[in-house]
């Protein structure tokens, strides 16, 4: 009798020992599939994640803000200075209603990214309250094939960039064209140019119209079929200096931007309100000269041009 309850007990514990093993390899497996599933594309910030296509059109929207002359407009602010202008980084706020798994809550301090003068997004950020800094956010790319990239290839154009700006050259062409009257007759002679072989060079201004959508931003997360639309026009101007042969040498482009120092103090205010003195908001410009190693002809014969790289330098106006 007692050899048969030792061999039920040593059958038991055997027969625990394999569903312990088996449970344990189903586990191990479900863990490697999931270790194995890639995560979901985008900019994962703490809990959030924002795609890549909404934060593309929040820097296209800062972008287009470095235009805005207007002082009541929004600016992109500095986030981080440096001894040379060209290599400062600006910031730009992230709709709250944008992260996916937000419900669309506004936090007190928001999301933002960061870019730099010519548009190029530099990072994006999410604000920790446990640490009180901002923390980079990681960014889990989407899965491509070399068919689909191919196929996704733009034409090459012949087009040229001064900061936030970037114009066909056949633009350019137009633009001079259709205000050729007064343009050629507003001419300033560019200081120092005269040393050059083609110089001296003159510099002009020219205008690109633009049209301006006064609506909500973001509109996929509203579900409205019919919305009413206002449109604006707005006019980006930026000059373009030419030889003695009404060949395009450069190109310089204003930015409109915004940057925080501390309120002036007053004679009357102590220590302690000096050290927790509220920051203010003081709106800038930027100009962007731009010299091109490749000239064309403002006024051509013929169409088919060579593209040129803008190597540019920066001054504060």
């Amino acid at each position: 009798m007692k050899n048969l309850r030792y061999i039920f007990i040593i059958q038991s514990l055997r027969l625990g020992a394999v569903f312990l093993i088996l449970s344990i390899s189903a586990h191990a497996s479900v863990m490697q599939r999931r270790m194995s599933q890639p995560a979901e594309p985008g900019y994962h910030c703490n809990n959030q994640i924002y795609l890549f296509s909404d934060i593309e059109t929040v820097r296209q929207k800062a972008c287009k803000a470095f235009t805005y002359p207007r002082k009541e407009s929004r600016r992109p602010l500095v986030n981080t200075y440096s001894d040379n202008v060209e290599n400062w980084i600006f910031e730009w706020s992230i709709p709250a209603c944008l992260a996916k798994y937000s419900k669309g809550v506004n936090r007190a301090t928001p999301d933002k990214i960061t870019f730099n003068n010519s548009c190029e997004l530099t990072g994006v950020l999410s604000y920790d309250s446990a640490s009180s800094k901002y923390n980079l956010c990681a960014k889990v790319p989407e899965v491509s094939t070399s068919a689909s990239s191919r196929m996704n290839q733009d034409p090459v154009k012949s087009f040229i960039q001064c900061g936030s700006l970037s114009l066909e050259i056949i633009e350019i062409q137009r633009h001079a064209s259709a205000q050729s009257t007064r343009f050629m007759e507003g001419f300033v002679e560019v200081e120092n140019s005269s040393f050059e072989v083609d110089g001296p060079w003159r510099r002009n201004v020219l205008g690109k119209i633009v049209s301006v959508h006064n609506r909500r931003e973001f509109a996929r997360l509203i579900q409205i079929e019919i919305r009413l639309m206002f449109l604006k026009v707005h006019n980006i101007y930026y000059e373009v200096m030419i030889n003695n042969q009404n060949e395009v040498r450069g190109m310089v482009v204003t930015h409109y931007i915004r940057s925080v120092g501390p309120a002036a103090a007053k004679c009357n205010d102590n220590k302690h309100d000096l050290l927790h003195m509220k920051k203010h908001r003081e709106n800038r410009c930027i100009r962007l000269v731009c010299i091109f190693n490749t000239k064309f002809e403002l006024f051509p014969n013929r169409l088919a041009l060579i593209p040129s790289i803008s190597r540019k330098r920066k001054t504060l106006k």
